[in-house]
């Protein structure tokens, strides 16, 4: 397939010429010549082309890529940090000491910090939105069973497995934001994300001051 991109200079192709299972991105002057390799990975890569017009005006859909990411990240942060508050029921009903509690709060992080390479190349490989909207499914089904969890250890098991699958939402997420937009809008994007990202960690916490 081939798409005229938004200069009308070039065309971006994507191929399956080389293999049946190897889907690469070429850019090709309008004028025609030679064709310029865009995708470097083997496998089905999901190219897109992001706008290469620093003045270019992001489109309606962009702005709700945006708005999406970013209500993502306050809401799975806002979820993440809420067992914190809960910390203190958890440990009264289900008579955990202080220190299984530390670990449940800490096996999350380390989970979720393990799984953010092999989550980026997953989104480098098949592309940004199928990683993420796997992570979201997987974040919010053991999301869920942490709330039948009828002892230490399978909270411990669903927080684990929780963090593995948050792995590649901010990795994937953001790369799809700001390959959503011109490279002029990118700073101010990446500056939101992270406000909407850490800012609900001190709204989690509003009920403690």
């Amino acid at each position: 397939s081939a798409e005229l991109a938004r200069d009308d200079k070039k065309f971006y192709i994507t191929s399956t010429e080389v293999h049946p299972g190897e889907r690469h991105l070429y850019s090709m002057s309008i004028d025609g010549g030679d064709r310029t390799k865009l995708t470097t990975m083997t496998g089905g890569n999901a190219g897109e082309v992001s706008p290469d017009d620093s003045t270019q005006r992001p489109s309606r859909k962009r702005y709700i890529v945006m708005i999406f990411i970013g209500s993502l990240a306050f809401l799975t942060y806002f979820d993440r940090v809420c067992i914190a508050w809960a910390s203190e029921y958890l440990t009264r009903d289900l008579h955990l000491t202080d220190k299984q509690m530390g670990v449940i709060l800490g096996i999350f992080w380390f989970a979720y910090s393990l799984f953010e390479i092999p989550g980026g190349w997953l989104a480098d490989r098949y592309g940004r939105r199928l990683p993420l909207m796997m992570s979201l499914v997987w974040f919010a089904v053991f999301d869920a069973a942490i709330f039948f969890a009828p002892s230490f250890t399978w909270i411990l098991v669903f927080r684990t497995l929780f963090g593995f699958g948050m792995g590649a939402e901010w990795t994937a997420g953001t790369a799809l934001a700001m390959e959503s937009l011109p490279p002029a809008r990118r700073k101010l994007a990446s500056g939101l994300l992270h406000v909407s990202n850490v800012g609900p960690g001190r709204v989690a916490h509003i009920e403690d001051v």
